[in-house]
């Protein structure tokens, strides 16, 4: 397999070695007695890479410097695929004892059982925060990651291998036995695709173009690269680099990177989503995730990209710098502080500020454990969420904890019209929250909530929220009354900020507009060919709507 790591080079599995390619096609290999057949690869939040041996039963380790690390435990049986879980833990299949096995990055390894879990292959991150997979018993099967299992059949699902999260909310999958690709929805409706140049499919991976790409490994005849598209068009491509394609990637160059079959197994391919096997260039903007609007009328962003390990700033005149983090931080959300600097999570373990001049200083607790959103609290401390509870650190780098690991997977957090924190929940009963000062929690549930995303302040004195997974913007006001709208143009809404001209903006994400919404729910929906993977979403000080082009590595613009 091929995977995309934090040095911006791929990084892949050969028989009893892991193998390293540049973007100049630079070759490293590493080896170690530890390394026995290793299979699926992975970025971990730790910035290393992470690897299924499936030959001696366990899970491997390497550092960006070739250094390997490997960890056993008597749960671990056949492990194949592997994939990084919302909650930052690497999750893995167990082919061998059916199982799905989870590893954090300090090495301590739990597993699941269930008696619908038989022989996992693949394993992937949805856009539900849950980990899907496929199974030897022509099944798809979906975990969360507090252990719930949910097991889909259909009998288009034929010989399921490759699992990828692509657009529109769902996950690809590739159809060895029936030579076609499948497509689910975290809803669990299945699609299928077939074409004549699908051919007993393998890996498949969401390309930059919105497409699924996917290797074809039948035989030498039909070797190429294929493509599908979510109207259901299939291509290949064919070249003399291609001989028994198995894994597949998108590389920091946003091409398509595959590996090739054993027999060719010293070569490394690359191909352009316009199909050109050729070498290309990579944007300075890469992978852009949140925004927010910083103390000095510009615009601060992070990466959803373990290329940068830096904060992004851009003026409203387009002027874009770049601010390297200290020990390589992975910066995750950012917000104005009370102090003059930005504020950001640094995942997997700080708190961090950096002033306009670009002089970063982070703070650390052992209690900080994968914190994700950050605002400023109207006690002038800044509140963020983090794994199970939501914690506070004022300016000074004093930290306070609250919520004692029992809040179900807290995200976005932002400061309410009643001097309280309120905040969305993407995980158990997919709640809204609301924390006092004091630390006192309260949680409100509805059927309309469903894995809220983005959450802001209206104009109007009430909360509004991303339904990511309904399709819908939620409202609730301060005492708890919940209120839904949806709209045909609403698809999978992960963004939303309050604009100059009182109405709420959102990205959507599933078919990469911005929204606009009213306080009276009137939707309004604006498209642009220059949109692509959308992420977050700001108000500048220049009266524009601002937000992150995570597809076209760019930040965009809209004025109200």
């Amino acid at each position: 397999m091929i995977s995309l790591g934090p040095d911006g080079a791929l990084w892949f599995t050969n028989t009893n070695a892991i193998g390293r390619i540049t973007a100049d096609h630079h070759v490293t290999t590493y080896s170690d007695v530890t390394v026995d057949d290793p299979y699926g690869i992975v970025a971990g939040r730790d910035g290393a890479m992470w690897f299924a041996n499936y030959g001696n039963d366990s899970i491997g380790r390497i550092d960006t410097s070739g250094h390997i690390s490997n960890y056993t435990d008597p749960s671990i049986s056949a492990p194949f695929g592997i994939a990084l879980g919302s909650d930052g833990a690497l999750w893995f299949t167990n082919r061998g004892n059916n199982s799905i096995g989870r590893i954090t990055t300090s090495g301590k390894v739990s597993n699941l059982t269930d008696p619908t879990i038989v022989a996992p292959v693949e394993i992937a991150a949805g856009p539900d925060g849950a980990l899907w997979f496929t199974q030897s018993n022509n099944s798809i099967g979906r975990l969360t990651t507090i252990g719930r299992v949910t097991n889909y059949t259909s009998p288009t699902i034929d010989g399921p291998f490759g699992i990828a999260a692509g657009q529109h909310h769902a996950l690809w999958f590739t159809n060895r036995s029936g030579n076609s690709i499948g497509r689910i929805t975290t809803a669990g409706v299945i699609t299928n695709y077939k074409g004549r140049t699908i051919a007993s499919p393998t890996s498949i991976v969401a390309g930059p173009d919105g497409g699924m790409w996917f290797t074809n490994g039948a035989d030498r005849k039909r070797d190429s690269i294929g493509r599908v598209s979510t109207t259901s068009a299939v291509a290949a491509f064919r070249g003399s680099s291609v001989h028994s394609p198995y894994g597949i990637a998108v590389g920091a160059d946003r091409a398509l990177w595959f590996t090739n079959g054993k027999q060719y197994n010293h070569v490394i391919g690359r191909l352009t989503t316009s199909g050109v096997f050729t070498r290309g260039t990579t944007s300075g903007i890469s992978n852009p995730y949140q925004i927010a609007s910083g103390p000095d009328g510009s615009l601060w962003f992070t990466s959803d990209s373990y290329v940068n390990h830096s904060l992004g700033r851009i003026t409203t005149s387009g002027k874009v710098s770049r601010y390297p983090c200290p020990d390589s931080c992975l910066a995750e959300a950012v917000a104005p502080g009370p102090d003059g600097t930005e504020w950001f999570t640094d995942f997997p373990s700080a708190i961090g500020h950096v002033t306009t001049q670009g002089v970063i200083t982070e703070y650390s607790d052992p209690n900080v454990e994968y914190p994700e959103g950050i605002t400023l609290g109207p006690d002038g401390a800044m509140w963020f969420t983090q794994n199970g509870s939501i914690g506070r650190v004022t300016a000074d780098g004093q930290f306070t904890f609250y919520g004692g690991g029992d809040i179900p997977c807290p995200y976005a957090i932002v400061n309410g019209p009643d001097n309280a924190l309120w905040f969305t929940t993407m995980c158990g009963d997919n709640e809204i929250g609301r924390i006092s000062t004091s630390g006192q929690i309260t949680l409100y549930t509805s059927p309309s909530i469903s894995f809220p995303d983005s959450i802001t302040a209206g104009s109007d004195g009430a909360l509004w929220f991303a339904n990511s997974q309904n399709n819908s913007i939620g409202r609730i006001t301060t005492d708890g009354t919940i209120t839904q709208f949806t709209a045909p143009t609403i698809d999978y809404p992960t963004a939303i900020t309050a604009g100059p001209d009182g109405a709420l903006w959102f990205t959507s994400f599933g078919n990469w507009s911005i929204g606009r919404i009213t306080t009276a729910g009137a939707v309004s929906s604006y498209t642009d060919h220059r949109i692509s993977g959308l992420e977050g979403i700001a108000a500048g000080s220049d009266g524009g709507i601002w937000f992150t082009n995570d597809g076209t590595d760019a930040i965009g613009r809209i004025q109200p």
